[in-house]
């Protein structure tokens, strides 16, 4: 279990999007994204969630993107300076990389 905790943290850490797949409450499907303080600290998140598989199927990519963007924004708000390897222009391109590891990491 927690090695399965740890590649899929560090999967989270590499895209800058997490997904809950049902982890904490039965039929609750979410798509979040860390909002960094001037410190590049993380101080809190995004998130959308849904009572429908969707969210993490047909609408993953555009709901990642959107998380992620604003995200971005509120963070810049608070004085963060982003590291340009992770924006969401670049979140938008790794989704589906992502998703791959997740689920292995699921099946694992």
């Amino acid at each position: 279990e927690k090695n399965a905790l740890d590649l899929e943290l560090a999967v989270v850490a590499e895209h800058g999007i997490a997904l809950d797949r049902c982890e904490n409450e039965a039929y609750s499907y979410c798509v979040a994204a860390p909002i960094f303080d001037h410190r590049s600290t993380v101080m809190a998140a995004c998130s959308v969630s849904d009572n429908s598989e969707t969210l993490l199927t047909e609408r993953l990519g555009e709901t990642a993107q959107a998380v992620a963007a604003a995200a971005d924004q509120i963070s810049r708000r608070m004085g963060y300076v982003p590291n340009r390897s992770r924006t969401p222009e670049t979140t938008r391109h790794s989704l589906d990389r992502m998703c791959l590891q997740l689920s292995d990491v699921a099946d694992s």
